[in-house]
């Protein structure tokens, strides 16, 4: 059975190129999973030069392992899942936040502590190097980790599978809460990037699991992204970013080799609540070893230890090399 992302649609594009190259919601199909649950894939209708060669039928049938094969695929979870780490995070806020607003804008690096703890969970704090005056809040021990897994499970539970690549199930190995706290993201202070950098990592094996914590403030930015036109292939990206509004109950499974980053913005009036949190699952199988291997070092650069991850062998080796 072809590997199914559970993919409703893509998101809206954010230019058109000459050819007039977008990708647009199709309608719903729904496939039988392994656990007898339904998921739900969507195609793509093939607007440019290079989609036009796609069979329209055969990415219905999820042939093509549906639209997450891609780049990106979205599925429904339950919102409930999020309660407990919602719960959290509002707790933690007070020790994020005791500076103005503003401040974020011109002092990213001096607005928290490194250890942020509401008992008895506990949380280590490091600093995004893509996107200005974001930070990632990463569980620092087992229990506070356990407060992301249901989160997982409903995404597998919605469809979501590894490609062809994969050796073995997707597993969660480590999750962070992704905080910005400021009225505006300017274009030159965003970049496009991969998560899963490391060569040894193929396509449809690793996935960067993105939904909201909270509904975000009106305009505060989406998910842009490098749709591919050809499954597993980043070659084949349109260059042509398409953007994907974050709701709460919605989950963005992004490739570990789509290129991709938070969409500039700036908040218009005087709202009172500019903080956008986005919580992060690092999730891809066990094997083949050197792929998993290649995960491991590539999140690790995130963190740099400074973060609970599922025992294993490749974070054991790093740890004893330093």
């Amino acid at each position: 059975q072809a590997p199914n992302f559970g993919c409703r649609s893509w998101g809206e594009p954010v230019v058109d190129s000459a050819m007039g190259a977008s990708l647009h919601r199709a309608e719903d199909s729904t496939d039988e999973t392994e656990n007898s649950s339904s998921a739900r894939d969507s195609g793509c209708s093939p607007r440019s030069a290079a989609l036009r060669s796609a069979d329209p039928a055969r990415l219905q049938r999820g042939a093509w392992a549906g639209a997450g094969a891609l780049g990106v695929g979205t599925f429904e979870v339950p919102a409930n899942v999020l309660r407990p780490i919602q719960r959290v995070f509002k707790r933690l806020e007070p020790s994020l936040f005791s500076l103005p607003d503003w401040f974020p804008d011109c002092w990213p690096c001096c607005q928290t502590a490194d250890i942020v703890r509401v008992p008895p969970y506990t949380f280590s704090v490091s600093e995004a190097s893509t996107t200005s005056s974001m930070m990632w809040l990463w569980p620092q021990d087992q229990k506070t980790f356990s407060l992301f897994q249901p989160l997982f499970d409903a995404a597998v539970s919605a469809g979501l599978r590894a490609g062809p690549a994969a050796g073995g199930p997707l597993e969660l190995w480590s999750a962070t809460i992704i905080v910005r706290r400021s009225r505006q993201l300017l274009e030159e202070s965003t970049e496009f990037h991969t998560d899963y950098w490391h060569d040894a990592v193929p396509p449809g094996f690793a996935f960067s699991l993105l939904t909201p914590l909270l509904e975000l403030p009106e305009g505060a930015g989406g998910l842009e992204f490098m749709p591919w036109t050809a499954p597993y292939k980043p070659d084949s990206s349109l260059e042509v970013p398409q953007r994907l509004k974050y709701k709460v109950g919605q989950l963005a499974a992004v490739d570990g080799k789509c290129l991709h980053r938070t969409e500039p913005y700036k908040l218009e009036g005087q709202s009172s609540d500019s903080v956008r949190a986005i919580v992060s699952l690092d999730v891809h199988p066990r094997f083949p070893d050197s792929a998993a291997a290649g995960c491991r070092q590539s999140v690790r650069a995130q963190h740099d230890g400074d973060a609970y991850v599922v025992p294993n062998q490749w974070d054991s080796a790093s740890d004893s090399d330093e």
